[in-house]
């Protein structure tokens, strides 16, 4: 999808079939205009946005270690633990993908908008689910489910928000 934005002429037939899957996401076009403002490969940008996948991914399991555990080495245990590796069934995808991805990066601010709950920072957990969603959708509905039921558990303000959500999704 970044080298159908950047070279069109590329895939001259398979465009449409790139296309209805990356219109749903922002990420392959802000890749493509950094690789056009600065001429940077596409394998630095990737190793790029995979370090800063993994920061923010153990910044997040860190911060919710801090907000569950009362201990330091409880919480290095579970970024520890979310390191090992293991193929999810009937699927091709790995729990830990050791390669940058959209999803392990919308992961990321997921897990970011659980530690947020966590801190009762409920907005920024919002924003960050947001944030998610422009990365990848689908993972970021998950995290979305999770977050909403959250909020409407632990905020009385979002009751009513959550009632029209669960109204709405029964309509369809």
């Amino acid at each position: 999808a970044i080298l159908d934005d950047i070279q069109p002429e590329l895939f001259p037939r398979d465009t449409a079939l790139i296309e209805s899957q990356a219109r749903l996401m922002v990420l392959d076009e802000v890749i493509a205009a950094v690789v056009r403002a600065t001429g940077l490969p596409l394998e630095i940008l990737f190793l790029a946005a995979y370090l800063v996948s993994l920061l923010l991914l153990y910044a997040a399991l860190h911060a919710i270690g801090a907000s569950l555990y009362t201990r330091r080495w409880t919480a290095a245990a579970l970024m520890l633990a979310f390191t090992l590796r293991h193929r999810i069934p009937k699927t091709s995808a790995n729990s830990f993908e050791p390669y940058f991805h959209p999803r392990m990066l919308a992961f990321a601010f997921g897990a970011l908008a659980i530690a947020a709950i966590l801190r009762r920072r409920f907005w920024l957990a919002v924003a960050l689910v947001g944030t998610a969603a422009t990365v990848h959708v689908t993972t970021a509905l998950w995290f979305a489910v999770l977050i909403g039921v959250a909020l409407v558990w632990l905020d009385r303000t979002f009751r009513p928000m959550g009632i029209l959500v669960v109204a709405c999704a029964g309509g369809l």
